[in-house]
């Protein structure tokens, strides 16, 4: 069977081990307990967590609630040999007209497991919302050659931080996004009841714990300007739209199409919007690419 998806495979741990990957802790939930208190405590990037637990992001935890949290603690007679996880997602972008029922037909996929792998979703799925079909574990080995000792001494917990910092982000990110497809334009808005362009690129970069400045002006100055044959999926698109060269409007690119971009924005007619550069009107009016993490 040909199934039409996109495939994302997300690097989300360097230099680790097999038997850190195959450890776990399990943390149940004290009243008044936050994730971030959580994290915190465990020593944790908070992306681990909501990646070992998709069923709590966005949710209000419940008291009793049994958490997987990875163990960073696993002696030295576990780490048999150095290897690398990768997660693969298969993801579908929603068309007009689909709900989870016909998308699990047409995949051959239980609407429970896309529940499961979308837990925020709602019932009216907003068109180019990017939905997880299915995520694959990968465990790839290397031969190690330091001894156990030595490589226990260097591990470092902030090696899994960093690589989600660098791999995790931007899928995460575009999920974020998506969500809000069909959010309404509001001058200086900066929640689910309205949003103005930057208001919207704040927004979802503060929900994956990056804060930017909040105006697209002061956005084109962070991070770094590259060329836009080299732009990835989560960089910054900006543009000029008010008949000067000054920034006045951003996007975050969320496809790739050979030299074609895809971003979505906030446009002032129609809200959050999913729109490409190849459209005359931002053709015209582009500025550059800045990549922020």
């Amino acid at each position: 069977m040909n199934i039409d998806f996109k495939l994302f495979s997300v690097l989300i741990l360097l230099a680790n081990t097999i038997g850190f990957a195959q450890n776990r802790l399990y943390h149940t939930v004290e009243k008044g307990e936050s994730i971030s208190e959580i994290a915190e405590k465990y020593n944790l990037n908070l992306a681990i967590i909501y990646e070992l637990n998709p069923t709590v992001k966005g949710k209000v935890l419940q008291i009793n609630t049994i958490l997987q949290i990875p163990d960073t603690t696993v002696s030295s007679a576990k780490y048999d040999s150095i290897s690398s996880i990768i997660i693969e997602r298969k993801i579908h972008k929603v068309t007009s007209g689909e709900t989870l029922t016909k998308i699990s037909s047409k995949y051959g996929i239980p609407l429970q497991e896309i529940k499961r792998l979308n837990p925020t979703v709602v019932k009216t799925l907003p068109i180019g919302y990017l939905l997880i079909l299915k995520e694959e574990e990968i465990v790839i080995v290397e031969n190690a050659s330091k001894d156990k000792e030595n490589f226990v001494e260097e591990f470092n917990p902030d090696i899994l931080k960093d690589s989600l910092s660098t791999f995790f982000n931007p899928l995460n990110l575009i999920e974020t996004s998506a969500k809000y497809i069909g959010t309404r334009y509001k001058r200086g808005g900066v929640t689910d009841k309205g949003f103005d362009c930057s208001g919207f690129v704040y927004t979802a970069f503060k929900e994956n714990e990056i804060t930017l400045p909040r105006t697209s002006k002061e956005q084109s100055k962070t991070g770094i300007t590259i060329p836009q044959s080299e732009a990835k999926v989560g960089d910054l698109i900006f543009f000029a739209t008010n008949g000067t060269k000054t920034i006045n409007h951003v996007g975050i690119i969320v496809e790739i199409l050979d030299d074609e971009l895809k971003f979505i924005h906030t446009s002032l007619k129609l809200g959050v919007v999913i729109s490409s550069i190849k459209e005359l009107y931002y053709l015209k009016r582009f500025v550059q690419i800045n990549r922020i993490f």
